[in-house]
């Protein structure tokens, strides 16, 4: 992906408009990725959450992993932590366990674990 912000101002864009599409294909799950890698330059994560909870029920795989890509491109959304925990919990129990695990991991590792540390310990029995 060129380098140019302002280009990457637009692909980070891209999800706004992808709502307005049924299906979730493999086409605009690519576009929906590229666009997450360029959320962190541009604070474009506000109100991608909301749409990802929506997404959760239908499409759990691809949903954890646009978060997981959101979160390694470094945009980590905090201010929406019940939305972030309602995904992870769908992730959970629709046995994506991996996924939901890779997401608390990804918060903790940036020290933002307050955010999934009590459903990472749930589901993964610490005490």
């Amino acid at each position: 992906m060129p380098d140019n912000m302002e280009f990457q101002y637009v692909v980070a864009e891209l999800w706004r408009f992808i709502l307005y599409f049924d299906e979730l294909d493999d086409q605009l799950f690519e576009w929906l990725n590229k666009s997450v890698k360029c959320f962190e330059r541009h604070n474009h994560e506000s109100g991608f959450i909301e749409y990802l909870f929506v997404l959760v029920e239908k499409y759990p795989q691809k949903t954890g992993e646009l978060c997981i890509n959101m979160l390694q491109a470094g945009a980590m959304p905090t201010y929406q932590k019940e939305e972030i925990e309602k995904i992870l919990n769908s992730l959970y129990q629709k046995e994506l366990k991996e996924y939901a695990d890779e997401i608390c991991n990804l918060y903790a590792a940036n020290g933002l674990d307050a955010v999934t540390r009590e459903l990472y310990k749930k589901y993964n029995q610490i005490i």
